[in-house]
């Protein structure tokens, strides 16, 4: 547990700053920072355990979006926005945080049926399937007329807040921390590291990744419920390559088999692209003009990853997990026992 009390301060100290400094442009950065965060534990649950590369895990957070903001949205503006959405979803609003929840049910669910006859697969033909799902998701949400504006959403109300983001990441962090402790996370762990010796052990691979699959896809549409609820408008486009891109770069930099790495991550490629996105629209310092060239952002994420992955091939954390137990002094018997 210490392991994850760890984790929970490294995430709320620098929050509790953000909070002292009182920047509103800080405060917007590090909640977009909090829902990638999220998404990162979500794939990691299931990517980091499994091995599986699952590149379709972006089609959730955009179930989770949609199913967010067309319950959220007022019913006195729906019939504008909505003109063909059944009655029953036309004439019904629930709080923002509800429908963070229900994104997030409705996603597991979609994950369910999804992945159900896919369960039999090896983890290569899985990465591949998975990208299919991506682009049917995309496709989908791209091209159907759920708005007067196609598959846009517009006028979600902007109800995400930093700390009404946090309680939703220290619960994905906790159910991220206890899956990994878990029967099922060792079980999925072992499939991992060798396929075949976990079957030969007994183990149904299909079903523990379907549970994963499930659990890991509710995490991506909660924070897909409150991205919509960050942003107020959005359309398929939003989630897509790009989405998916940053999310794997965040976990291999941090490390893939590290919950810990995905929170370290996570903030790293924020601080890197945040950074130069800045500097793209010019900053102003003792007199002195000074900017990038567009697409410095997206360039310092490469090379980040390319640094990382040169020095540290296993991510910044490789498979260890932060513990402050390591770092507080230690009783005479403890040390007797470290060195027998």
């Amino acid at each position: 547990m210490s392991r994850l009390f760890t984790l929970f301060g490294v995430v709320l100290a620098p929050l509790l700053l953000i909070t002292l400094i009182n920047s509103p442009w800080l405060s917007g950065v590090a909640m977009s920072s909090l829902i990638l965060m999220i998404m990162v534990v979500g794939l990691h649950l299931f990517s980091g355990n499994s091995g599986v590369l699952a590149f379709g895990h972006v089609a959730f957070v955009e179930i989770g979006a949609y199913t967010c903001g067309i319950l959220t949205i007022p019913s006195i503006a729906k019939p504008a926005i909505f003109p063909n959405l059944p009655y029953f979803l036309a004439h019904t609003t629930i709080p923002p945080q509800a429908g963070v929840l229900v994104g997030g049910i409705v996603a597991a669910v979609a994950a369910a049926i999804v992945f159900f006859p896919l369960r039999r697969l090896n983890a290569q033909a899985l990465s591949i399937v998975t990208l299919a799902i991506l682009l049917i998701a995309n496709i989908f949400f791209t091209n159907v007329r759920l708005s007067s504006s196609g598959g846009s959403i517009f006028r979600v109300p902007l109800a995400a807040t930093l700390w009404n983001v946090v309680p939703w990441l220290l619960a994905a962090l906790l159910i991220a921390f206890f899956f990994q402790r878990s029967r099922l996370g060792l079980r999925l762990r072992a499939s991992r590291e060798d396929e075949f010796a976990a079957e030969s052990g007994g183990i149904d691979i299909g079903w523990t990744r379907l549970v994963a699959f499930v659990v890991s896809a509710s995490i991506m549409g909660v924070a897909g419920g409150l991205y919509a609820l960050s942003i107020g408008s959005f359309s398929g486009a939003d989630f897509f390559i790009d989405l998916t891109i940053l999310l794997f770069a965040m976990m291999v930099v941090g490390g893939m088999r590290s919950l810990s790495g995905a929170v370290i991550g996570t903030a790293v490629i924020s601080i890197v692209s945040n950074f130069f996105s800045k500097l793209q629209n010019g900053v102003s310092l003792e007199g002195f003009a000074i900017s990038v060239p567009s697409g410095s952002a997206n360039v310092s994420i490469a090379l980040c990853m390319i640094v990382v992955l040169l020095f540290r091939s296993e991510g910044l954390m490789r498979d260890l997990e932060i513990n402050i137990t390591g770092f507080l002094p230690k009783s005479k018997k403890q040390l007797r026992e470290k060195r027998t």
